[in-house]
This record gives structure tokens, sequence and C-alpha cells, in this order.
């Protein structure tokens, strides 16, 4: 596992061709996918992930400056996307 699947609590479920990303809003984390994911995986790949500062994030990573603007979080997807 790479140093930012680690820092987003990166999750791959499914077995499909296709991927799908499924990002939660802000003050949720990915359970809140939990009723959606059963209905994917035979078809999808799905990758789950948690925003910096809410669920199990490693607090580690968080930046306050980084983590001002929606363009932080952005870019961690970016990051996330070319680490898989």
């Amino acid at each position: 596992m790479g140093l930012v699947e680690e820092a987003h609590n990166v999750k791959i479920v499914g077995w499909g061709d296709q991927t799908i990303v499924l990002a939660h809003e802000f003050e949720t984390d990915q359970s809140i996918w939990k009723h959606l994911v059963p209905h994917l995986v035979e078809e999808y790949r799905v990758i789950l992930f948690d925003n910096m500062g809410v669920g199990t994030t490693n607090p580690d990573y968080f930046d306050f400056e980084w983590y001002s603007s929606l363009e932080g979080y952005a870019y961690d997807m970016f990051a996330i996307l070319k680490e898989l």
C-alpha cells in the first residue's frame, strides 16, 4: 500500500472491467456508500477513500493550509488515482 492509499484509507472492491470512484461529502466518510457498494461490485471495480480529516484518515498528513480550499482535496483525488 502506498503513502496516499494509507493516508486516505483507500479500499478497492469489486472485479469489473470498469472503475467507479466514490467520493463522499464533508462530515461523512466512505461508510456512507455501504448500501450502494454491494450493488456495484459484481459489475465494477469500486474505489473508496476518505477525504482528509474525516473517517479513519491519518491525522499526521493533515495540513491546514493545504485543506483550506477544495483544491487540496481535488489534488488528493488525483494523487490517489495516480498511485493506483
